[in-house]
């Protein structure tokens, strides 16, 4: 699997591509969906198959429904953030400053459903926390995370918003902690790091009993 990052919209969401040898490909938080992202799959005759969203707020979702368009790949995302897509409120646009259209997902999540395009298999990780639905995607095989605004390096996401909650952080924070072995982990923002790393330098993590 390869993976190449676009840093996108006011928030330098991390906008992810994942895809195996034969151009099968998902997208993880699209943010804004700017035109390097929309080049990259059609340069490289990528088969968009999925757009993995994992949570409903703004600066990761707003560009969904123009790669949809172009791509005709599914939109999918965790059941209890679905809701986020119906309104610009809901999904704290008006709150950061963005344009939000309301869209419909194409599929609901759920902890332990596994999305598969090609050769890669991602599993979901419901990890609420910074929101109700948050999710992680994990591809076991390959030793990958991809922790959208759940896990980052040295920290982790807020829980101050509306549908936070500081106590499903941590048990969401324990489930991640406790898988076997290290995984490289992509976060939502900011920089890469590794399962490892954040088991012996991540505060949040470190605490938990």
């Amino acid at each position: 699997m390869k993976i190449s990052v676009f840093h996108v919209g006011t928030y330098l969401v991390n906008c992810y591509v994942a895809y195996d040898d034969n151009g099968n490909a998902v997208a993880v938080d699209p943010g804004d969906c700017p035109d390097e992202l929309i080049s990259f799959i059609s340069q490289n005759s990528l088969n968009l198959t999925h757009i993995i969203l994992t949570h409903g707020h703004a600066d990761h979702i707003c560009g969904a429904e123009k790669l949809r368009t172009m791509t005709n790949a599914k939109i999918v995302i965790h059941s209890l953030d679905a809701y986020r897509l119906k309104s610009s409120d809901a999904c704290l646009a008006d709150d950061c400053g963005y344009f939000f259209s309301p869209f419909a997902p194409d599929i609901l999540l759920n902890d332990g459903d596994v999305i598969r395009c090609g050769d890669i298999s991602l599993e979901v990780m419901h990890t609420p926390g910074h929101s109700e639905g948050s999710i992680c995607l994990i591809e076991k095989r390959e030793r990958v995370i991809f922790s959208g605004d759940t896990l980052f390096y040295t920290t982790i996401g807020r829980v101050d918003f509306e549908g936070g909650n500081y106590s499903d952080m941590k048990k969401s924070l324990k489930a991640l902690r406790d898988l076997d072995g290290d995984y490289r982990v992509y976060p939502g923002h900011e920089r890469d790091t590794t399962l490892q790393r954040e088991r012996e330098h991540n505060f949040y993590m470190r605490k938990i009993k």
